[in-house]
């Protein structure tokens, strides 16, 4: 018997269900970058606590199918992403808690349903308004070395900005809890250059200047 055929009939679904998201073609196989793409550590306590990066997690998380063949090749098939999460259901009783870990592991697309842009836009208004409050009762200033060290604080990976999991960590430190399509929108409105992340200028202009919300 291998590890996918210990899984139980629910425990099959979930890994399923996720695996179909992330192979939306019918393949039988998930390249490697779209594994990178949508690993997620929203949820992660290590990066929650600042123990480790985002880097530093998906490195452990795909050390695992380092050994399988196909790996060298890019890619892992449909058997190695069920081994991988059936050796982490030895280690988990309840099967609903099995299935929120799979879900939050792995942040494939969905199709948005029920929610139209604009009740989105309007709640990203209104996390861009908390967001800027909490950031101007955290800095009590605009000094610029004060506003610089404040992003570094948030810039884990000394890149210069802050990326959707960066800015899912400083969220999460402000206190504020939001589902993580909110969280690339508000990235997006304040990403002005669209470089994928928030640099000094945009983010001391959104801190000052404040014109998201005019």
């Amino acid at each position: 018997m291998n590890l996918r055929d210990q899984l139980s009939e629910e425990r099959k679904k979930a890994v399923e269900k996720i695996f179909a998201g992330l192979d939306p073609k019918k393949t039988g196989k998930v390249s490697i970058d779209d594994l990178c793409k949508w690993y997620s550590v929203d949820k992660n306590p290590d990066f929650i606590s600042g123990k480790k990066t985002r880097e530093e997690l998906l490195k452990e998380f795909l050390a695992y199918f380092e050994h399988y063949p196909t790996y060298k090749d890019g890619y892992i098939t449909k058997d190695d992403f069920f081994d991988y999460f059936a050796n982490i259901s030895t280690l988990m009783i309840d099967d609903d808690q099995f299935a929120e870990m799979l879900e939050e592991t792995l942040k494939a697309p969905e199709e948005e349903k029920g929610e139209d842009e604009e009740m989105i836009k309007e709640r990203v208004d209104t996390l861009v308004k908390t967001v800027r409050n909490r950031l101007l009762t955290l800095a009590k200033t605009q000094d610029e070395y004060f506003l610089r060290n404040l992003l570094n604080q948030y810039d884990s990976d000394k890149s210069g900005g802050i990326d959707v999991e960066e800015l899912t960590w400083l969220l999460y430190k402000l206190g504020i809890a939001v589902d993580r399509k909110y969280i690339e929108a508000l990235l997006k409105r304040f990403d002005l250059n669209n470089s994928g992340a928030i640099d000094y200028e945009e983010f001391c202009s959104f801190i000052i200047e404040n014109p998201y919300t005019k």
